[in-house]
């Protein structure tokens, strides 16, 4: 509900009260008759409107949403601000690594039983690749920009070849910069992944026939220790790479085994703040209850990600905080 620029207690707060009743909110939007009969019957139906993230976006879009999320047989009405969701944000970029943590430990858990039933056996089939750019003389030539394109590309022809020469496997890699240059961390997935002579051919085909840097490759057994590290860094340094360039990247198999549920929202209103040079302010309303929006779909995916996000970063401060 539109109150101005301040609520009751003199807190600038993006044109909104914080306190406004479920009631109040639905009574804009013409009232009772919009209840879902889920919202009706429920006596857990609360007025949460304050972000459930210890922290906030401190660069946030001028969008704005209005929601009821469904969750448990509990609906709960949220209104929050939509986040900037970059990784090179020192929020959000917390926010997506925990969610791709939960993405990639749901993975892991659809991919093992598909490898060896050997324990022993099946420990060779899970590994961590770390792949470099050259060094010195590479970089006095190169741009930190120029080496993630030209690394990338490698990459790419790399699981091309490795492929070929072994058999399908499955990957996912995240992006690190360290000292303002990039590098590749890599899970490898797969029984074909196996033999002693896969560190030999990477090395022979990164090394040498595309010219890039210095590999690492380990065995892996103990799957979330590995899905951990490949992500630790990975908001590490970011603001030095190319805009706009992808973060990490998972193979078909992976990303098929990684879709998390996305929870369940009933859209109110999605609206934008325009604030002018003079100072100025004007609320343009990009969705409401009542609108016949092909748009609908795709703020309703904006809003769940938002809590997906949340509820990721959640249980990470539960699982790994403090870790090292």
């Amino acid at each position: 509900m539109i109150v101005g620029n301040h609520c009751e207690n003199g807190t600038a707060h993006s044109g909104h009260c914080q306190g406004v009743s479920v009631d109040d909110a639905l009574a804009v939007f013409g009232g009772s008759e919009l209840l879902l009969d889920s919202i009706q019957n429920n006596s857990h139906y609360v007025d949460n409107s304050v972000s459930p993230s210890s922290e906030f976006c401190p660069n946030p879009t001028n969008i704005y949403a209005e929601f009821i999320a469904h969750k448990d047989g509990k609906d709960v009405y949220r209104h929050t601000r939509i986040p900037c969701k970059k990784w090179s944000c020192p929020v959000c970029g917390k926010q997506n690594a925990a969610t791709l943590r939960k993405r990639l430990r749901q993975a892991i858990k659809g991919l093992v039983p598909m490898l060896q039933a050997d324990k022993d056996k099946a420990r060779y089939s899970v590994k961590l690749l770390t792949l470099t750019v050259p060094g010195h003389y590479y970089r006095l030539v190169h741009k930190p920009e120029e080496a993630e394109k030209e690394m990338k590309s490698s990459f790419d022809k790399l699981i091309k070849a490795t492929r070929k020469i072994y058999g399908a496997f499955e990957y996912v890699w995240v992006l690190e910069y360290c000292k303002g240059w990039p590098h590749l961390h890599v899970l490898l997935v797969g029984n074909n992944i196996a033999p002693m002579g896969l560190l030999y051919d990477i090395r022979r085909l990164w090394c040498r026939r595309y010219g890039m840097g210095y590999i690492k490759l380990n065995c892996r057994g103990e799957y979330e220790k590995a899905v951990y590290y490949l992500t630790k860094y990975v908001t590490k340094g970011l603001q030095s790479g190319m805009k706009n360039s992808r973060v990490f990247s998972m193979s078909r198999e992976f990303t098929k085994q990684s879709k998390l549920t996305k929870r369940p929202v009933t859209v109110l209103k999605v609206y934008e703040k325009l604030v002018y040079d003079d100072g100025s302010e004007k609320i343009r309303v990009l969705y409401e209850i009542g609108y016949d929006s092909p748009e609908l779909r795709k703020y309703e995916k904006m809003v769940s990600e938002v809590i997906q996000n949340e509820i990721a970063y959640s249980e990470e401060q539960l699982t790994f905080w403090g870790k090292t």
